[in-house]
């Protein structure tokens, strides 16, 4: 999920309009091929990393919503407080266990797939293929 620094990162996309990334300096994100690139800052030792949040996850926290049980990628939470799905990571610069805690809201992530979809770095095939997993843990549930 890291990545190295990269000063090109720009701004885009739904991940900073709401709950999401907005609380943190120094936050940036990307729509890639591989995912949402997310530049945020530790919050113990402030050093700078990339966060990939790839496709399969972005899809899978977006799939949620009213009337649906929540359903989310492994080693993801839930945060009662935020109302957000989120993965904390340790920081690979000092250590810290959970130097990123990297909230995706669902309207955040619905956005970004549409992002996707509309540049051309994610099909709609492969969204599809996401949710129907999904759906069919759901039903097992």
């Amino acid at each position: 999920m890291f990545g190295e620094q990269d000063d090109d990162l720009e701004a885009g996309g739904g991940i900073l309009s709401s709950a999401g990334l907005r609380d943190y300096d120094n936050v940036s994100t990307r729509v890639t091929p591989e995912g949402v690139t997310v530049k945020l800052n530790c919050r113990r030792c402030n050093k700078p990393h990339i966060i990939t949040l790839e496709w399969q996850e972005v899809v899978a926290v977006s799939n949620n919503g009213p009337n649906k049980s929540i359903l989310l990628p492994n080693g993801w939470l839930f945060s009662q407080q935020n109302n957000s799905p989120y993965v904390s990571l340790r920081c690979p610069s000092c250590g810290n266990d959970s130097g990123f805690a990297v909230h995706l809201p669902i309207d955040e992530a619905q956005e970004h797939v549409k992002a996707g979809i509309s540049s051309g770095v994610v099909s709609q095939a492969a969204v599809y293929n996401v949710v129907q997993s999904m759906e069919n843990v759901r039903r097992r549930g």
